[in-house]
């Protein structure tokens, strides 16, 4: 109801399903949804009443190749959409800033972190990603 259908069709097809599929939640699961993410934004309003940033991964495998529907992380196969959100749906939920990072391949347990601090805190992210980030000429 709420994206008008011209705009609809034109969305990519994973975007469409997602559309669909939420067409089928009923209010109890939304009010569960937004119960939880009030939870954890209120757990990690606490996090960052003690720390300015949280530093975590983003994708722990190589950038796929363009158009990849599909990829395997851990052993199990997921779509692309799903793998590149697993590591960073935090910092969607919270609103506030994020700065990635990639590693490169000398690292074998991932190939990017993400530093993620409170909403209004850009400047000390960025700052830290500035500190962190290797130097480029």
């Amino acid at each position: 109801r709420c994206v008008p259908a011209v705009v609809v069709e034109e969305l990519p097809a994973p975007a469409r399903q997602a559309l669909s599929a939420a067409k089928n939640l009923d209010r109890n699961r939304i009010k569960e949804a937004r119960s939880s993410a009030s939870a954890i934004s209120d757990q990690m309003c606490s996090v960052f009443s003690e720390v300015d940033a949280v530093i975590g991964l983003t994708l722990p495998t190589y950038p796929p190749v363009i158009d990849t529907p599909r990829i395997k992380i851990r052993d199990r196969e997921m779509p692309i959409g799903m793998a590149m959100m697993l590591e960073t749906c935090l910092s969607n939920l919270l609103g506030g800033p994020a700065f990635s990072i990639p590693c490169g391949p000398e690292h074998d347990r991932f190939f990017s972190i993400q530093i993620i601090g409170p909403k209004g805190a850009d400047h000390l992210i960025f700052a830290a990603g500035g500190r962190i980030a290797p130097k480029r000429v």
